[in-house]
C-alpha cells in the first residue's frame, strides 16, 4: 500500500522531468521568428536586459555572444561593429542594440549591416548632435552595459593590428 502512493508521485515527477529534457534539445525559435521578434523589440534603456530576454526570449539572448570590435562616428550618424559568435553569427536576425550620447539622448539602432561574423550598427544622430566629434557614448547589447570613449577623430577600435 505505502509502495502505491510512493510510486505514484515518482512516476509522474520522473515524466515531468522527461517533458522538460525533451524541450531542453528543441530550437528557441525558426529563424523568420527570431528576426521578427528582434526587428519589433523596442527595450527601454533602464531595462534593457529583461526587456530583450522578454521581448526575444531569455534562450536565445543567453546564448548571444558577441565583441564589440570598433566605433566610429561619421558625421551624422555612428557605427559600431560587433564581431559575433555562434549561433547568432549565422542567424539572419539582429538583437537590439542601443546607444546614448554625452547630452543623454538615446537611440537604437536605424539600420545593421553584416557580412560573415561580423554585424555593423548604425545610429542615425540628432543633426544638432552630431555637429562635432563626441567624446563618449555608452553602448547598451546584451550581457554588457559598456562606456566607449572617442579619439579627437571620433573613432575607438579594438581590432588586432597588423604587425
Amino acid at each position: 500500500m505505502k509502495l502505491r502512493w510512493f510510486l505514484a508521485p515518482a512516476l509522474m515527477a520522473l515524466a515531468a522531468g522527461l517533458a522538460v529534457l525533451a524541450r531542453m534539445g528543441t530550437p528557441e525559435a525558426n529563424p523568420a521568428e527570431l528576426a521578427k521578434r528582434c526587428e519589433e523589440s523596442r527595450p527601454a534603456w533602464a531595462s534593457y536586459q529583461e526587456d530583450i530576454k522578454g521581448q526575444i526570449g531569455a534562450r536565445p539572448v543567453a546564448r548571444w555572444r558577441g565583441q564589440l570590435i570598433e566605433v566610429r562616428q561619421e558625421s551624422q550618424s555612428i557605427a559600431a561593429t560587433f564581431r559575433l559568435q555562434s549561433p547568432w553569427a549565422e542567424y539572419g536576425a539582429d538583437v537590439p542594440v542601443l546607444l546614448r550620447d554625452p547630452m543623454g539622448h538615446e537611440y537604437r539602432q536605424d539600420q545593421v549591416v553584416g557580412e560573415g561574423p561580423e554585424r555593423k550598427y548604425v545610429f542615425l544622430l540628432d543633426s544638432k548632435n552630431a555637429a562635432s566629434p563626441l567624446p563618449w557614448i555608452e553602448i547598451h547589447f546584451p550581457h554588457t552595459e559598456r562606456r566607449v570613449a572617442l579619439g579627437t577623430e571620433g573613432r575607438w577600435s579594438d581590432r588586432p593590428t597588423a604587425p
